[in-house]
């Protein structure tokens, strides 16, 4: 079972008009604007995440991907093993995971 439902009350509904309007503003699917290169981004998900479903990830990286603008690279990182926030890692995955972080921010830094 999926858990967004349960954020209503705190974010608003799709099915409401004005919650509609209001979550469209800072969708970052919904705001990726044809033509325009955004920076380098790495995007993470747990396949198994009940929060927020990792398809939304798949969505909006295969979105950025395919945009005729974008140049810089869009990169998914989704753990097959893991749900919300990497729940579920092992001590050893936690670690593979910290040095994949710091290997790609070091390489966008140039070092």
């Amino acid at each position: 079972m999926l858990l967004g439902r349960t954020w209503v009350t705190e974010y608003g509904s799709s099915d409401n008009e004005p919650d509609f309007r209001w979550l469209l503003q800072y969708s970052p699917y919904h705001n990726i604007r044809m033509g325009i290169d955004v920076p380098t981004m790495l995007v993470t998900s747990g396949a198994n995440d009940t929060r927020v479903d990792p398809m939304n990830a798949r969505k909006f990286v295969a979105a950025l991907q395919n945009n005729p603008g974008q140049k810089n690279p869009i990169i998914l990182k989704m753990d097959y093993g893991t749900g919300h926030g990497g729940i579920g890692l092992t001590l050893e995955q936690a670690v593979e995971e910290g040095v994949f972080f710091m290997e790609f921010l070091m390489n966008q830094l140039g070092m």
